[in-house]
């Protein structure tokens, strides 16, 4: 006890000597932006007094207040060795009040380590629902032979399932008839077709070479034209051509007149296989068109067996039937079969999404299209103009620039092969 008054007088001292004026705490105050201020603390409880050194109790306590309480606030009056915001000038802070504000800044730094122990736990554990979802989602068992993507939405679900429905079906029907008017001469051929034409020498050869150079010349002018054209007019209306040729050619008398009818099937029919390309590639992405490509080429193989198994049909049950041998009637049961499907096309070949009047797309659908096409980046149709030519028509070089710079830079020939 006499050591503490020996140092009351110099804590006196000391104080009074550092003691700012009631002008200086009011300028000092003017500092702070305004008269409540929130005071946050560590979560460490309040400082021990030591009766040992109660000099630096009051100074580490000075040194907390000072950096979180205006100054006025600091000062300790005369007879308190606690410096706390709960002593003003003029009045004395005894242990009571002083343990109260320790308690509520307690119970406050407790309140908000629990508040952030929850939220913690909550984002964990919002984590590992997450988590456990993504673990526990399967992919349906139809993906593996059907496109998937999760982040379709239900209405472009629907859209894709009318292209499948209208446009796929149409399309695989179309290249089905197709094929099969373009292998019925061979099927017709060897079913009395040689004889009743005298097809003795190479005439079975120009048939076939006919029919190629008329496909070959067709493809590219009917992509010009599709392009002011619109395809639900052009396609059916060339399918509807080589139906009617196909007509004719039971009509046939001489081998002359199949070569001619052939060569103008092969310029009707070069159109469809590009153009059904051109417009399934205007509707479907580039990770859906895989599997609609495939079932398209299906068809083309369906078409070669079913005209075989047709032959022997018709040849059995009609063949001298109304003065028609037996081929003819081929040639007249496949032009029935393509003229129902060459009238569908008007109605439901789609066109372009950008010109579209199926009935069965209404304009949420047409604007849905025009989306998905701007989403993988497929260019707008562009007006056919001089450019175009050139790049279909124009020259292409066969010689490697970069390997006759080499030689202008006299490399050996070994290194001209090898670099260039």
């Amino acid at each position: 006890m006499a050591s503490n008054g020996n140092d009351e007088p110099r804590a006196s001292n000391s104080l009074s000597h550092n003691h700012p004026s009631a002008a200086q705490r009011e300028e000092n105050d003017k500092l702070f932006t305004g008269d409540k201020i929130e005071k946050t603390v560590s979560n460490e409880t309040a400082l021990p007094q030591s009766a040992e050194s109660p000099n630096q109790d009051r100074r580490l306590s000075r040194e907390w207040d000072a950096s979180k309480v205006p100054p006025s606030q600091f000062q300790r009056p005369k007879g308190s060795i606690y410096a706390t915001p709960s002593t003003r000038d003029g009045h004395v802070g005894g242990a009571e009040r002083d343990q109260k504000y320790w308690d509520k800044l307690k119970e406050k730094v407790t309140y908000d380590n629990k508040l952030e122990e929850e939220t913690s736990a909550i984002t964990s554990t919002d984590y590992s629902i997450e988590e456990s979802q993504i673990v526990k989602e399967k992919v349906p068992w139809w993906s593996y032979i059907w496109d998937y993507e999760p982040g379709r939405t239900q209405e472009e679900r629907k859209f894709i399932s009318k292209l499948d429905w209208y446009l796929i079906t149409l399309l695989s029907l179309g290249y089905f008839i197709k094929n099969l008017d373009q292998t019925n001469i061979a099927n017709a051929f060897v079913s009395g077709m040689k004889e009743d034409l005298q097809m003795n020498g190479n005439e079975v050869n120009l048939v076939d070479t006919s029919w190629t150079i008329g496909y070959v010349i067709g493809q590219i002018p009917s992509q010009i034209i599709i392009t002011k054209i619109r395809p639900s007019i052009w396609v059916p209306s060339c399918e509807l051509v080589w139906t009617m040729l196909t007509f004719c050619l039971a009509a046939a008398r001489t081998s002359n007149q199949v070569i001619v009818i052939r060569f103008f099937v092969g310029l009707a029919e070069s159109i469809f296989y590009p153009a059904a390309h051109t417009i399934l590639g205007s509707w479907y992405k580039p990770s859906e068109l895989g599997k609609r490509a495939c079932i398209f080429h299906a068809s083309s193989a369906a078409a070669g067996m079913f005209s075989g198994y047709l032959q022997a049909a018709v040849y059995k049950g009609l063949n001298g039937a109304h003065g028609f041998a037996g081929w003819q009637w081929l040639f007249i049961m496949d032009g029935v079969i393509s003229a129902p499907i060459c009238i569908a096309g008007f109605f439901l070949l789609p066109d372009l999404p950008e010109n579209t009047r199926a009935f069965y797309l209404n304009p949420d659908d047409r604007a849905l299209a025009k989306k998905r096409m701007n989403s993988v980046g497929r260019a707008p149709r562009k007006r056919l103009g001089r450019s175009a030519f050139e790049r279909i028509f124009g020259p292409s070089g066969s010689v490697n620039p970069f390997s006759l710079w080499l030689k202008s830079e006299h490399y050996s020939v070994e290194k001209i092969h090898g670099v260039g």
